[in-house]
């Protein structure tokens, strides 16, 4: 959910700054606060109201499209930063105000340029430094972020929490853990009353494992800022991966009552949906998140995998390619996700084509050798098939899929090695129906039809759906009392 989030608060600060220098008579004023206490819609509200007064105030459009920012509403940001520099070509917070969108939709090279020009027409633009080492660090260019960073705190050294802020930030997308926990803390001692370092922190607890102070930091991040969207969402996506899908739901059903038209709320939502396999209720809203926001690769990818469980194969692998259009930097991951596709479509060849792409890119995870395997089984190469599920077992030996799937490499064959390696699958993980279903089957195949049985009705009992348990459960008992059973 973080992919384009720039974690900047630094603008927040300067938006404070900026407004206590403003007269008391500018019309501006009151939305330039609304901003900074994290009221997106009623600072677009605010600034439609001067804009109705003055329609050739620059200024107004552009802080304008920076609450549109703030809301997720990248497209009319967009429009707005266009009409304040239509009004005035060199207006600053027109720059700031189509950077910051270029940065949102992934446009980082037009954001960089755009954040640039301001540096150079104000030198002592903090925010503008700020935001820029926000998508150098999107881009992993992590000491050019931290030269921004650093050029902003020496021109303005008050601003501590947001310094503290960011190289917490840079810390955690270098998986230096410990630092970026210390940096979050030093900038929740110096405000308690900002959500963002709380949000940081509570990502790291999550990374980490520690769900009990990850779910610690999002209240006090929603306590901080009650108004602001981006608590909510961020709690709803970990109730979602706790599976406290009611608690999700009621998060992301929070802030779509305030913003209907919030798509990183409407994604997670999807995602909480997907999770209770209620697929056509995630697929609407993660479509919809889709037409408010079509920079955002995720919600692409979001999407292709229900397509792909749905089996509309060509819709998913079209969003796989839009999405890898729009961040072409993840290769492991579009290859991945493609040859799987071409996996279920029994187009072998290509999938091993894609694979090795995607073991190119990344020959130390897992998963990408047991996809492989499948490849190789479609190809009938039982040998390299063997090599690749051995090596993902020596990458994760505690991965329960290995052993399942070197299990059914022997099924039907070796049926006592098939069923030693799901007794360690099973050992594993004891709540997968489909390892008692193919050990059920060797032991079928050794003619053991009791244990048989018994492994069918363990399956039924953790799924009681599942109809392959049902009819192999059904075949062996009335095949049983004659003694043989055809495999």
């Amino acid at each position: 959910m973080r992919s384009y989030r720039l974690m900047i608060v630094m603008f927040i600060v300067i938006c404070q700054s900026v407004a206590f220098a403003r007269a008391e008579s500018d019309p501006l004023q009151p939305g330039i606060k609304l901003l900074s206490d994290h009221n997106c819609k009623a600072a677009i509200l605010e600034f439609t109201k001067v804009i109705g007064k003055q329609p050739r105030l620059a200024d107004a459009y552009a802080y304008r499209g920076m609450a549109q920012d703030d809301c997720k509403h990248y497209a009319q940001a967009l429009s707005d930063a266009a009409l304040a520099l239509k009004l005035d070509g060199n207006s600053i917070e027109g720059l700031m105000a189509r950077a910051r969108a270029y940065a949102a939709t992934g446009k980082f090279d037009e954001a960089i340029a755009d954040f640039t020009q301001v540096i150079t027409l104000d030198p002592k633009r903090v925010n503008a430094y700020i935001w820029r080492g926000g998508v150098y660090q999107q881009q992993k260019q992590y000491q050019k972020a931290l030269d921004d960073y650093d050029a902003a705190f020496k021109i303005d050294p008050t601003q501590e929490y947001g310094y503290y802020y960011n190289q917490a930030n840079v810390a955690f997308a270098q998986n230096q853990f410990d630092l970026a926990i210390s940096d979050y803390g030093k900038s929740i001692d110096l405000d308690a009353k900002l959500p963002d370092a709380y949000l940081g922190r509570a990502a790291v607890y999550v990374a980490r494992g520690d769900k009990d102070k990850a779910l610690a930091d999002y209240s006090s991040a929603i306590a901080a800022a009650p108004n602001d969207a981006e608590g909510y969402i961020e709690r709803g996506s970990f109730y979602d991966q706790q599976q406290e899908f009611d608690k999700a739901l009621a998060d992301f059903n929070h802030v779509l009552a305030i913003d209907p038209q919030n798509p990183d709320a409407l994604d997670g939502r999807g995602l909480a949906y997907y999770s209770q396999k209620k697929l056509n209720l995630a697929l609407a809203d993660i479509t919809r998140a889709i037409a408010l926001n079509p920079y955002e690769p995720l919600f692409y990818n979001h999407r292709a995998v229900i397509y792909h469980d749905l089996k509309s194969y060509q819709l998913a692998i079209a969003d796989y390619e839009h999405a890898f259009k729009l961040d072409s930097g993840d290769t492991f991951s579009y290859y991945f996700n493609i040859g799987s596709i071409h996996i279920d479509m029994n187009l072998f060849q290509q999938a091993l084509d894609e694979l090795n792409k995607a073991v190119q890119a990344d020959p130390n995870y897992y998963d990408v050798y047991i996809e492989r395997t499948l490849a190789y089984v479609g190809l009938d190469d039982q040998l390299h098939a063997l090599n690749d599920i051995n090596r993902a077992i020596a990458i994760d030996p505690k991965n329960a899929r290995g052993y399942f799937e070197r299990g059914n490499l022997n099924l039907g064959g070796e049926d006592q090695k098939a069923i030693d390696d799901y007794n360690i699958a099973i050992s594993l993980d004891p709540n997968d129906p489909d390892f008692y279903v193919n050990r059920g089957n060797a032991y079928a195949n050794l003619q053991q039809y009791d244990k048989a049985i018994a492994d069918y009705s363990y399956a039924l009992k953790l799924n009681p759906n599942d109809a392959e348990a049902a009819y192999d459960k059904s075949y062996i008992q009335s095949c049983a009392p004659t003694g043989y059973c055809q495999p």
